[in-house]
């Protein structure tokens, strides 16, 4: 719950929208329509609308004065505050992005109490007053609220902060139903619908697909960001490369965290323009998010050219000394760098190629590296990729028997390997053999391995496998 800035990451850029006129006026919707689309901003008396615009802003470049700014815009509106029906609504939404504010440069204390705050605003709305408000807000607290880890699911629910992650996401599939045809409430429906299920759904194939043709259709640089990710999360790189193709030139200069995402697209597909797509997103965003990751993914190029190791060294030594890593990928990236000078290439090209959905291409990426002159520590990583590969080509008893292999190596290992291999070992012999007893022993065998890295998000994983028995 604490590390959760991506969770809401972009998402209440809609929490307040209404399809009835009575929560904002006609000046206040053209505003908004601006905002989305990131346009010269309309002139407002309203500080609901400052505050919303300080917000966006603050996300696209996480500067400090954007910070204040959005905080004297929150304090404006709550001085004027009369509790009236679209106040409400509007005191909600600010209150959820000063606890993103707040998570996002490391506040965590007050950034929850913001949410709480949010949360009871929340629970004293009157439905009755618009049942669609109510059930775009409803969706999005029953699946953040299923978020709780679960040693405080208990205490939490004695205050009424409990959720339900399919109930939510059945109400914001109704929820943007009902909004087709409006084109600023349907943008809100995507924003809030695509970025929770990046950070905690499962969305198929399909879903992203869909979501990638409205995103073209929105011409709106969040949901190009938001459409990239799901395309990266679910390795469909050539409809991530062709969004981010035929994303104009603006877009791009308006946010520019869609640079990074241009330049992993390209990276695993070992293209050398990713480089570029890397310096324009280190050059152009002024923020410290995936900086660090940026800079691992350009050291990694470097290593799998070969022909410039200085570069390689000199990249990764600007890494190391960045001393703030605000997500999850830049701690990861400091973890993953402290091996780089030794890595096998082919390791690296499998794993690009995979994370792209360049399943073949990886495979023989990996039969191009000989596993039996590489050590144990390297072993590891070979077997874990080449069972992910051929689980992914369907492949589920070579995947098993890769697994096995990991599972035997990774006894003193505190790498994610271990407990992951596991975990897909216990899945595929559930799913796809029947074999109950093999999978409860793997599930065994995870929970002793889980030591290291991603262990709450193992650890959550294993308890939903169980539940499955």
């Amino acid at each position: 719950m604490l590390k959760i800035w991506p969770v809401i990451f972009l998402l209440f850029i809609s929490v307040f929208l209404n399809a009835q006129n009575l929560y904002l006026s006609d000046q206040e919707k053209i505003e908004l329509q601006h905002i989305y689309s990131m346009q010269k901003p309309v002139k407002t008396n309203s500080s609901f609308i400052q505050g919303y615009r300080t917000f966006l802003d603050f996300l696209t470049n996480e500067q400090k004065a954007q910070f204040n700014s959005f905080q004297d815009a929150y304090e404006a509106f709550e001085n004027k505050l009369n509790d009236q029906p679209q106040e409400e609504f509007q005191y909600c939404n600010l209150s959820v992005q000063k606890a993103l504010i707040l998570w996002m440069t490391g506040n965590e204390f007050e950034g929850v109490r913001a949410f709480y705050k949010a949360f009871r605003i929340f629970k004293h709305l009157d439905e009755s007053t618009s049942e669609l408000e109510f059930k775009k807000l409803s969706g999005l607290f029953e699946v953040l609220l299923a978020q709780v880890p679960d040693q405080y699911r208990f205490w939490m629910s004695l205050i009424g902060m409990e959720g339900d992650a399919v109930k939510g996401f059945k109400l914001l599939e109704e929820y943007k139903r009902n909004v087709k045809g409006e084109p600023g409430l349907y943008t809100e429906a995507l924003v809030m619908q695509g970025y929770l299920q990046l950070k905690f759904g499962k969305p198929d194939d399909a879903f992203v697909r869909d979501f990638i043709s409205d995103a073209q259709r929105q011409e709106a640089p969040i949901i190009t960001f938001i459409a990239a990710s799901l395309a990266v999360k679910n390795r469909l790189n050539e409809k991530a490369l062709e969004l981010l193709s035929e994303t104009n030139t603006l877009q791009f200069k308006q946010f520019p965290l869609l640079h990074y995402f241009n330049g992993r697209t390209k990276l695993n597909n070992l293209d050398e323009t990713s480089m570029i797509a890397f310096n324009d997103f280190l050059c152009t965003f002024k923020g410290n998010s995936f900086r660090a990751d940026a800079l691992m993914r350009q050291a990694w190029w470097h290593h799998i050219d070969g022909s410039n190791v200085m570069a390689r060294d000199s990249i990764m030594a600007v890494a190391v000394s960045i001393d703030t890593l605000p997500t999850s990928n830049d701690r990861q990236a400091i973890r993953e760098l402290s091996d780089l000078e030794n890595k096998p290439m082919g390791l690296l090209k499998a794993r690009l190629f995979f994370d792209g959905g360049y399943y073949q291409e990886a495979k023989q990426a990996l039969r191009n590296e000989n596993s039996d002159v590489l050590s144990p520590f390297y072993q590891l990583e070979y077997y874990y990729r080449l069972g992910s590969i051929n689980e992914s080509l369907d492949r589920y008893e070579a995947a098993i028997n890769s697994y096995k292999k990991v599972i035997e190596l990774a006894a003193n290992d505190e790498r994610y390997y271990g407990p992951y291999a596991a975990l897909k070992a216990a899945k595929l012999s559930l799913t796809h053999c029947n074999d109950t007893i093999s999978s409860r022993h793997y599930i065994e065998r995870a929970k002793s391995l889980n030591t290291g890295a991603y262990k709450r998000d193992i650890a959550q994983q294993i308890k939903t496998l169980e539940s499955e028995y």
